[in-house]
Order: structure tokens, then sequence, then C-alpha cells
């Protein structure tokens, strides 16, 4: 069983126009899809507007940055925590932000649904976009034994990294129980392209 983690707030954080566009226009891969592939250090993160309220929140736009409270991060209490995530500074008005960091996923996941999940496949790059419909679950995930994977900005947490968290209590989060199946409900090729 493993479990996610997805921010509730409609609020994003926002890098300045001018990081964000040349961000952009630097590691676009695909305009017909916005594809985006970053590298994995991406120094000062420059931010013009901020939420602080959320543990688990979302810089907006097409780069795929995830906001995580550092204090969550903590909780979860995985070691080398490297391993899995790759973690950025942010700065706000010149100043480092002390409480939250910027993540996005080593091993990333996909969260499936039922058959009438939506489903494109770009024409150019190949990568392949779901929307799951129904009952979400993911299939057996490779390599199968890590305590944490991320799906866009979702964290999906193995069932002892729940464990740890389930007794807190969080604002602004929702965590549900993802299944684990070995065959897709939603009649989508099994490995699919990210």
């Amino acid at each position: 069983m493993y479990y996610s983690i997805e921010p509730l707030t409609s609020y994003n954080w926002e890098l300045e126009i001018e990081l964000y566009n040349n961000l952009y226009k630097k590691y676009i891969v695909d305009e017909e899809c916005k594809k985006v592939v970053l590298p994995y250090v991406i120094p000062d993160l420059h931010l013009r507007y901020m939420k602080a309220d959320s543990p688990l929140s979302y810089i907006g736009g097409r780069l795929g940055l995830g906001v995580i409270k550092n204090e969550f991060l903590d909780l979860l209490n995985i070691q080398e925590i490297d391993k899995y995530l790759i973690i950025n500074k942010l700065f706000y008005k010149g100043k480092k932000v002390e409480q939250y960091s910027s993540f996005r996923g080593k091993y990333p996941i996909r969260i499936r649904g039922g058959e009438k999940s939506l489903y494109k496949k770009c024409s150019k790059c190949g990568s392949e976009l779901t929307f799951p419909v129904g009952d979400n679950y993911v299939l057996m995930p490779n390599p199968s034994d890590l305590p944490i994977y991320t799906c866009g900005f979702n964290i999906v947490i193995s069932e002892e990294v729940y464990l740890r968290i389930k007794n807190n209590k969080f604002n602004k989060i929702h965590i549900r129980k993802l299944p684990v199946f070995d065959e897709p409900k939603d009649r989508l090729p099994i490995n699919l392209i990210f």
C-alpha cells in the first residue's frame, strides 16, 4: 500500500518572471506538450510571490517544482532524502526562505485510474500525459522498495513512512490510500513515458 500526499490549497508560489522565463526557454524540450527538463541543481530560486500556509504546495508554471515545508520534510524522517528528492533553496526579497524548500523527485510514479481516464501522447517527444479518472491506484513501482516517489506536485510515500506521520494533524493537505496493482485498469500501457 502507498499513500498520496496532496496539497489542498489553490495558492501557488511564483518565481520572479524573468527567472521563470529564462529557465523555461533554456530547458524546454518540446513546445507541443510544454515538457521541461530541469538540471538537478537550480541555484537561487527567487520568488515574486509566496503563500506559506501549507506543508506541501507548488511553484506555478510548467517547471514542475514542488514546495515543501522543511519541518514536514523532517517529520517524514527519510534517511538520505537527497537520494529520492532534489531539494533547492528558495529566496524571497533577497532573503532565504528558512521554512520551505523546493523539490523535484528522482523517482516519478504515475497515479492511475479507470477506463474513463484521459490520455494524450505527444506526437513530437512521445511523452504520455494522463489524467486518472475513477478509483486511483499505482502499479507496482520499479524500484519497488523506495520510501518516497513523486507524482507531479504530490508525494507518494510507502506504508512505513505513512505509519510515522499518521497521528499528526496537517492543514491544507490530503492523504489518501493508493492500492498497488500489477495490471492497469485504465487500458493504457503499463510503462507510460514521462
